[in-house]
């Protein structure tokens, strides 16, 4: 029985908080993630000169002047997409600027984004020797082209940055997403934002084209939910029956229609209604939100994802491949009928390893069955270590369908769910029916009055 207003989707929330940066312009965001990545985002944008606040659970961004391109050094956590949309920002003017990252980025590819980049006028330089990764540093010329086209390599999340950042570029940009694999993704995350920001912007076959002009920020936008996080709560009624009830709009995206046809394929109902705008007389506040219900009166029982036609499970996001992972386990926990194909995109390595954790194991057939150990040596086994926020996830979706006997499963790094929601092991300790907010108390209490003592000692050193 949970219900609860959905956390807004964690790129589209700093999407617009580049918006609101970029242009001066007042907004607010609630309820957010508030986590690493926004946290960070938050911090590089204040650097650059925004009027950013963090405030309970949102973000609230005051009117200030619109942000330069300071030469500055900027650590963007350990999110590409901050990275990326800093990038955007600078490409549209003559500046340069050193970027800086946590762990995994100092690790990460960026060979591509620099071999791209001479195409707008800039450079990318990595700091370290024989490095693709951050620290690196951009000069940027400011002279851009009138079109350009987004090679296949190159991460989507730039081609993102770089749209989002087209309506603050001195001239119009024309990008083509022709050849680029991910256009769909693209077009779907970035265009609904711009639309609703009022931006001039048109769209021929895969050939966007924004133009320069103001911006008509609304007070509080309206987002999609986050769907990485959305998905497991709403699969939350199939592992241990019930209802789930989120407060939110369901993004159409690819991987989230494709995510929302898996769970109904495997027995879950699932609507989406609309309720009541809480803020009618804001700007922008005119469209009733949307509530995602998702029902189940019995636990799964079967999960023959190798059934499902192949095209479903090949548009699911290769991150998102703890969902089905999950939700198979806990059929074949059950005692039930569960197999699991080669998933595309997936690292079958840390599938392999999850399902050991849970007792399970694959064979050649891709049928799912308990192994030999006890639960007594499943209990007292290492903990399992978490590759990423989706497989603590997955952990704790397979663990309500353990036997009633057993004592669950240990999860050897639970803080790498700060990196997607801070606020989820509270809600998962608190089920069947965690309540959405903690209750405010009617009166704040009264701070004591303060004593001042006048003495005449004299404290002498020795």
């Amino acid at each position: 029985r949970l219900s609860m207003p959905a956390p807004l989707a964690c790129r589209a929330t700093r999407a617009w908080l580049m918006l609101a940066a970029a242009s001066g312009r007042p907004l607010r965001i609630e309820p957010g993630l508030m986590n690493d990545p926004i946290v960070d985002c938050v911090k590089a944008l204040n650097q650059l000169g925004a009027a950013l606040t963090r405030e309970e659970d949102g973000v609230t961004a005051r009117e200030a002047a619109p942000l330069g391109a300071p030469d500055k050094v900027l650590h963007v956590g350990d999110s590409a997409w901050n990275f990326f949309l800093l990038l955007g920002h600078y490409l549209g003017r003559p500046s340069r600027a050193k970027f800086t990252g946590e762990t995994s980025l100092k690790l990460a590819d960026f060979s591509a984004v620099r071999h791209f980049l001479p195409q707008m006028g800039a450079r990318l330089v990595h700091v370290v020797p024989k490095s693709d990764g951050l620290p690196a540093r951009l000069e940027c010329s400011g002279i851009l082209p009138d079109a350009v086209t987004l090679p296949a390599d190159v991460p989507a999340e730039l081609a993102e940055g770089i749209l989002l950042a087209a309506p603050f570029y001195e001239r119009a940009l024309t990008l083509d997403l022709a050849a680029h694999p991910q256009q769909k993704l693209i077009l779907a995350r970035v265009l609904p934002i711009l639309r609703a920001s009022g931006a001039d912007f048109s769209l021929t076959e895969s050939r966007v084209r924004v133009a320069p002009g103001p911006l008509r920020l609304p007070a509080r936008p309206q987002l999609p939910l986050e769907p990485e996080l959305a998905v497991f709560l709403l699969a939350l009624p199939l592992v241990l029956s019930g209802e789930t009830r989120l407060d939110g709009d369901w993004p159409q995206w690819p991987g989230a229609r494709a995510a929302w046809e898996l769970l109904r394929a495997l027995g879950l109902d699932l609507r989406l209604d609309s309720r009541p705008d809480p803020h009618p007389a804001q700007p922008g506040g005119d469209r009733p939100g949307g509530m995602v219900r998702a029902k189940a009166d019995a636990t799964l029982k079967r999960a023959c994802l190798a059934d499902l036609p192949a095209e479903l499970l090949a548009e699911l996001p290769p991150d998102w491949a703890p969902l089905p992972v999950a939700l198979a386990a806990c059929a074949a926990l059950r005692g039930g009928e569960a197999n699991l194909p080669e998933l595309p995109g997936a690292d079958m390595s840390e599938v392999t390893s999850f399902l050991h954790a849970v007792g399970l194991e694959r064979n050649a057939e891709g049928r799912l069955c308990k192994t030999e150990q006890t639960t007594s040596q499943l209990n007292a086994a290492s903990a399992w270590n978490a590759p990423s926020p989706v497989w603590a996830l997955a952990l704790a979706l397979t663990a309500c369908a353990r036997d009633a006997r057993g004592q669950g499963f240990r999860l050897g790094n639970p803080g790498v769910m700060t990196g997607l929601y801070p606020a989820f092991w509270a809600l998962y300790n608190a089920l069947p029916e965690p309540a959405a907010k903690r209750p405010v108390s009617g009166e704040a209490p009264t701070a004591p009055a303060r004593r001042r003592i006048i003495t005449s000692a004299v404290a002498v050193p020795p």
